[in-house]
């Protein structure tokens, strides 16, 4: 999880004062006659849906040598429940995500996610946002602390508590949001049935931010903003104590939509976190958050992100690593049923008190068709490329992925 990450990505944004909508991003874009209706109750509407996709990996584990491949089957149904009114709205997500594996049934996973939002508007000016969010998840094969092979990828829930207020003057905006995260790791065991303790990675984190806001006109606006966060894990480990620790992210930067061309926002500044045992070293460093979107046609939208961050490290004797992450994304309206995508993401992860750094590429290629409002089909195939050095290195891989699904909604 990571450390410095701000409140403001488990609770969504407050309505705009000035909204960016000059252009619609291609993803977002809604067409006509192939948007699902969704079914009427009284005054909400649901969205059923599932989503059934073939997957094919061929290195399933993530390994440097001895790569396995499979094939593997993904049923993932979700249901949207959400309030019809424009203001003093609500939202319950229920969601699945069920995967068979051919071969390797150690990999089968059932993951849960229960999700519930709701945004009420004391005011004209004054908007309170909460979310309650249950997630039943698996480390991935591929995660920065998958450090040891387990029998199965180890489970972990994830509780997040969020409530939110804003409040416009004039041309000042004010936001004040809190979020605390609870994690709780499900022990595994070694393939040769060793047992795994995962008990000193179970934690709770408390994050506060505040961010102030200025508009000098409807297309540009200033910001500060600062987070706090506190973390408290709940055991210590045979090999080291526990990593508590306490840290803070300050930015400043501009908000923008000059044009129909292009929108996005900027915020550059500074991220520390200090660790309570001596055991681990601080650390601190230049901070970024940033993203920008660039409309070249009316067809075609280019998303470009970057961001920085100390993140919680799994690692026996790290306390932490700081991830610095760059994305860049394309997606094309071929025709008004047809979107293809093209991905491509870079993460530099550096180890505290270890040496140890990590670069990973992610390169990937989407296509969606939708042939009414109830159907569509998916393609995706994806190369992610990992590489680490220094004397504590892991390990470094690639896995190439293929994907071909279809998506029923109503």
């Amino acid at each position: 999880m990571p450390m410095g990450a701000a409140v403001a990505q488990y609770l969504d944004p407050p309505p705009p004062r000035f909204p960016r909508d000059r252009n619609i991003a291609v993803i977002d874009r809604k067409v006509p006659g192939y948007e699902p209706s969704g079914i009427n109750i009284g005054g909400l509407t649901l969205h059923p849906s599932v989503k059934a996709n073939t997957i094919y990996s061929d290195n399933i584990f993530a390994q440097e040598s001895g790569r396995q491949d499979d094939l593997a089957l993904r049923i993932a149904p979700a249901i949207r429940l959400s309030s019809n009114a424009p203001i003093n709205r609500f939202a319950l997500n229920l969601a699945g995500q069920f995967d068979r594996f051919a071969s390797l049934t150690s990999e089968n996973a059932d993951r849960f996610d229960v999700d519930a939002t709701g945004t009420y508007e004391l005011n004209r000016d004054t908007v309170l946002r909460a979310r309650i969010r249950w997630q039943r998840l698996e480390e991935a094969r591929s995660s920065q602390n998958a450090f040891v092979q387990t029998r199965a990828p180890l489970r972990y829930d994830l509780t997040t508590a969020a409530i939110g207020i804003s409040r416009d003057f004039n041309r000042v905006r004010l936001i004040t949001d809190a979020a605390m995260i609870k994690t709780n790791y499900f022990n595994g065991s070694l393939p040769d049935g060793t047992p795994v303790d995962t008990r000193s990675r179970d934690n709770a984190m408390i994050s506060l931010r505040g961010r102030a806001e200025y508009a000098q006109s409807p297309a540009l606006s200033y910001f500060v903003q600062t987070v706090f966060n506190w973390r408290d894990f709940d055991t210590a480990s045979t090999f080291q104590p526990e990593r508590d620790s306490s840290g803070y992210e300050v930015l400043a930067g501009v908000n923008f939509e000059p044009s129909a061309l292009m929108r996005g926002e900027i915020g550059i500044g500074y991220l520390a976190q200090n660790f309570k045992s001596s055991f681990y070293g601080d650390t601190g460093n230049f901070g970024i958050n940033a993203q920008l979107t660039l409309f070249p046609t009316q067809l075609t939208t280019l998303s470009i992100e970057a961001d920085r961050r100390v993140i919680d490290s799994g690692m026996p004797r790290s306390g932490a690593f700081l991830s610095t992450s760059a994305s860049l994304r394309i997606d094309h309206e071929l025709l008004r049923t047809l979107i293809l995508s093209a991905t491509v993401d870079y993460k530099n992860d550096r180890f505290n008190d270890i040496d140890r750094r990590d670069n990973r590429y992610d390169l990937g290629l989407r296509g969606e068709y939708r042939f009414n409002p109830n159907l569509a089909l998916n393609v995706n195939a994806a190369r992610l490329h990992v590489s680490s050095d220094g004397l504590d290195r892991y390990r470094s891989y690639a896995d190439d992925r293929l994907s071909v699904g279809v998506t029923l909604r109503r």
